[in-house]
């Protein structure tokens, strides 16, 4: 039984591991105890200053299948490049360290991948939210996607940023053919720190022939306070420098002409969720709305929701005077501190009244999830809606 396994392909799982001694310990054990055995785990240690190095090299001792990279510390970019040199097996797949995965993952991701000889496979995530967890998808169904040529595919799904079909760019999300990877790790700039999934998506894309996209969800994605993305001050900078290494990669390929006009739209509508992603009013930009907030006219309305959506949907109705917002509820309102409103805690519910609960997200996959719990806590099934967001920038 034991050669009948290890006859099966090899999938390698690059650990990029930088100062995560809270959470390696979990990211670790969710990758061996996977169902799929035959894996190659890729722990790179990024110059840690706590124990995590110690952590990696403590799993390496008890299960073979791990290989340790300890190097100074440079950055995601060149710590995934030098895990993905390390591998060995014939797909290549991420983990972030302070995620974690569901057993099921990689045995599934694989018999899709052969199943449909994709060059890559997509699946959505589990957004873990610190009291709660979303399920985001994509797609509500498989879709096996031919990318001979790429312009659509990378116009529709990669490069359009409010598209609810577009694939989040997230390396951890997908699993790879070797080949595929190999070569596109080794074209994002080392110096990149912020955008290199979306060039490492670019590149893929126009590299392979078919993918597959899926609303299966597996994958556990943790959003920790001091990422590296909170860290980052300057916004507008960071923008600016992705869009010069996007436009510098299509000039490269000799394919600039044809992704220009693409490439800037999506670059100005994420210059904008700059400033709209800021609480200051003096620079406020309402992107998304409802089609038809007529039907919340005359109606007491409760907006489950505090984020981009959310907020934008509170503008809307409160700007169009003709609803009365009771309040704006949210999961995690105790990290949510924001100008335009107080954001009140789920079960405030039970002391208000309210005629309709408009859940404000973006993916309606994670409506279902937001429904279920509302329920659970005595909000009745009829007075639950969502309405798709429109983007109106």
């Amino acid at each position: 039984m034991k050669d009948c396994i290890w006859k099966r392909p090899i999938i390698s799982i690059i650990v990029p591991v930088y100062n995560a001694e809270k959470h390696i310990k979990r990211c670790i054990d969710s990758i061996r105890c996977q169902s799929y055995k035959n894996l190659q785990i890729v722990l790179v240690d990024d110059g840690s200053s706590d124990s995590s190095g110690k952590i990696c090299d403590e799993f390496a001792r008890i299960d073979d299948r791990i290989v340790v990279i300890h190097q100074l510390n440079q950055g995601p970019v060149v710590a995934r490049a030098a895990g993905v040199r390390h591998s060995i097996g014939q797909y290549i797949g991420f983990v972030d360290a302070d995620d974690y995965c569901d057993e099921q993952e990689y045995e599934e991701m694989l018999t899709d991948i052969e199943k449909y000889d994709a060059d890559f496979v997509h699946y959505g995530y589990i957004k873990e939210t610190g009291v709660g967890s979303m399920k985001i998808a994509s797609t509500e169904k498989e879709e096996c996607i031919a990318l001979e040529p790429p312009f659509v595919f990378i116009s529709q799904r990669v490069l359009k940023s409010t598209h609810r079909n577009s694939i989040s760019p997230s390396m951890w999300s997908k699993l790879f053919k070797r080949e595929l990877i190999l070569s596109s790790v080794e074209q994002i700039p080392c110096e990149c720190q912020y955008g290199e999934d979306l060039i490492n998506l670019i590149l893929c894309s126009l590299n392979a022939k078919r993918v597959l996209i899926s609303p299966k969800a597996f994958y556990h994605y943790v959003n920790q306070e001091g990422s590296l993305m909170n860290q980052i001050d300057n916004e507008l900078d960071r923008e600016a420098r992705l869009y010069v290494w996007i436009r510098n990669l299509f000039e490269s390929k000799g394919i600039l002409s044809d992704y220009q006009s693409v490439l800037n739209s999506y670059f100005e509508k994420k210059l904008l969720s700059v400033f709209s992603n800021r609480n200051n009013d003096s620079i406020y930009i309402r992107r998304y709305g409802i089609k038809d907030p007529i039907r919340f006219d005359e109606q007491k309305v409760i907006i489950y929701g505090a984020g981009n959506v959310g907020r934008d949907v509170y503008r809307q109705l409160l700007f169009r005077g003709k609803s009365n917002i009771v309040g704006v509820v949210d999961a995690n309102y105790e990290k949510i501190h924001v100008e335009w409103t107080k954001v009140r805690s789920v079960d405030d519910l039970r002391s208000l009244v309210y005629d309709r609960v408009l859940i404000a997200v973006f993916y309606e996959s994670a409506f279902g999830d937001i429904r279920e719990k509302l329920i659970q806590k005595g909000v009745p099934d009829d007075k639950i809606e969502w309405c798709e967001p429109v983007d109106e920038i």
